[in-house]
């Protein structure tokens, strides 16, 4: 099963998978989800950055079974079905066009994808731009945090 998460930048599409990973791996003690991290050409934003699979542009262009791909300011973001653990529920963030590619272009049963909309609350769909475009920063409080949303 591939779970589709999809949702505005910065709405947290990352969260919801992480927090489910976590959550099975917490209470049934067995992953029931993975993470499908796509691969880019882009640069990380910042250092060790794991929100994907760096690559450079020729290899990415070598790939021949990507399911998704777009181009987003000259860099290319797409997933393998190689990556895909048919075993699992699959959580894979993605843009609509990641959504319109696989639906209508892969060979994965439609009845095996399940589409999920990250949607940001009322209150703050007003967040300013310097604030969308600000670096995550590691864990700035004294204590462990299991999750963080918007």
């Amino acid at each position: 099963m591939i779970v589709l998460i999809v949702g505005d930048f910065g709405v947290g599409k990352d969260t919801v998978a992480d927090m489910l990973v976590k959550e099975s791996l917490r209470h049934h003690d067995c992953a029931k989800f993975t993470k499908i991290l796509s691969y880019t050409t882009r640069a990380p934003r910042y250092e060790n950055e794991e929100t994907h699979i760096f690559c450079s542009k020729e290899e990415f262009l070598s790939f021949n079974d990507l399911i998704a791909q777009t181009e987003i300011g000259g860099n290319f973001y797409g997933a393998r079905k190689s990556q895909f653990d048919e075993n699992k529920a699959n959580l894979y963030c993605v843009d609509e066009k990641g959504v319109e590619d696989i639906l209508e272009n892969s060979d994965i049963d439609s009845d095996d994808i399940l589409v999920v909309e990250v949607i940001r609350f009322k209150w703050l769909r007003n967040i300013p731009e310097e604030r969308m475009n600000r670096k995550r920063r590691d864990n700035p409080y004294p204590y462990p945090i299991d999750y963080r949303t918007s």
